[in-house]
């Protein structure tokens, strides 16, 4: 949020060339708006990696495996069902969309 209320729009570029063990997070693409949850007190792409990471993403049906070892797969298609259903439930299935970036490879652990 910016200091008068409303929403921060940054603008960012992918890199051209990366390490293949680097990982680029991003909240939402650089058309969208990054929710907050207000009750939560973080952003909701927040909200779901902080979930994702203390183990949920590995342990979700449908996603995880449940092996211990988070990939980095495992926890953007956590983040993006996460932020889905998430923006449904604070704004009431009204249209909302927030879609997480991840540049990297899914594989990674």
């Amino acid at each position: 949020k910016s200091s008068a209320g409303g929403p921060i729009r940054l603008a960012t570029r992918a890199p051209t060339s990366a390490a293949h063990d680097i990982v680029v997070l991003s909240a939402s693409r650089d058309s969208e708006i990054a929710f907050w949850d207000e009750r939560a007190k973080l952003g909701v792409f927040t909200h779901a990696l902080i979930q994702g990471l203390y183990g949920q993403a590995d342990r979700a049906q449908r996603i995880g495996n449940g092996d211990f070892n988070l990939t980095i797969g495992e926890l953007r298609q956590y983040a993006t069902e996460f932020i889905r259903n998430r923006l449904d439930a604070l704004y009431d299935k009204q249209a909302r969309t927030q879609n997480p970036v991840f540049t990297g490879s899914d594989n990674l652990v």
